[in-house]
């Protein structure tokens, strides 16, 4: 199976981070990932312990299409978690050492419908506010389950 890279973000200190999915197999779909690298390309193992990390938001198919970087070297990643025929915007944000910061969502992870059950909401990227807070942007099902329209969601970070 192939793991592709959605985004790319570069850290104060020089070291990358890349975000996509990885982990898909026959039985079970993929996760958001992250990896970060060295400035010189090679993985950080300070992260993760191998320089990579997966995150599964209980459900058919995670992810993660951008990436964005706090202040304080925090990695933040979102897209879309997929599951029983829908799909939601889906947020993570990795602490120090690539561990999912337990204090953001559930346990590190958020997940936000913006219409009808039965539609789908895709994050494609992020930014972050002066003031810590994440601004996630894509597109959503609106209530009435016709088209799309822009979705944008902002998550505050304590």
């Amino acid at each position: 199976m192939v793991d592709p890279a959605s985004d790319v973000a570069l850290q104060s200190n020089g070291k990358i981070v890349l975000v996509g999915q990885a982990g898909a197999t026959f039985r079970r779909g993929p996760d958001f990932a992250a990896v970060r690298c060295r400035p010189d390309g090679t993985l950080d193992p300070h992260f993760s312990d191998d320089g990579r990390v997966r995150t599964e938001f209980q459900g058919d198919e995670d992810w993660a299409r951008g990436v964005a970087i706090q202040a304080d070297g925090t990695i933040v990643s979102v897209g879309y978690a997929y599951t029983e025929g829908s799909s939601d915007f889906a947020a993570t944000r990795d602490g120090r050492g690539g561990r999912l910061d337990r204090a953001f969502g559930n346990e590190g992870r958020v997940r936000t419908r913006f219409g009808d059950a039965a539609g789908d909401d895709y994050a494609f990227d992020a930014a972050v506010q002066p003031d810590g807070k994440i601004v996630a942007a894509g597109w959503a099902t609106p209530i009435s389950g016709e088209g799309y329209d822009v979705g944008v969601g902002r998550y505050l970070v304590s």
